[in-house]
């Protein structure tokens, strides 16, 4: 991915948090995972998403970083970026980069925000 498709999908899978668990709550759980992961969430997202999810099960517990992957999906089925449930909590854990990065252009494509 480009910089400039890296950064558009920042700003929309950050829109992605916000319409999920409201501003407040989406900036503290970005700033939390940076710290867990070392690193921009994004680029961890893109570069190995069993360790974006990971982090998120280290600061969820299992359950929870179940929910959020499952509230992601409810979202992106919502705002039409993907058309049909794509089951995204196993392509996380199967670490299924290929799949997750055509449901990422998808959304960079997208006007949903």
């Amino acid at each position: 991915m480009s910089l400039i498709e890296i950064n558009s999908l920042k700003q929309k899978f950050s829109s992605i948090l916000k319409n999920i668990f409201g501003p407040s709550l989406a900036i503290t759980i970005t700033f939390h995972m940076k710290r867990t992961l070392n690193e921009e969430p994004t680029s961890v997202l893109l570069e190995n998403p069993r360790t974006y999810y990971e982090g998120l099960q280290e600061l969820f517990g299992e359950k929870g970083a179940q929910h959020i992957i499952f509230l992601i999906e409810d979202e992106l089925l919502r705002k039409n970026v993907i058309s049909t449930s794509r089951n995204l909590l196993m392509l996380f854990l199967e670490n299924n980069k290929e799949k997750l990065d055509e449901i990422w252009r998808e959304l960079i494509k997208s006007n949903a925000l």
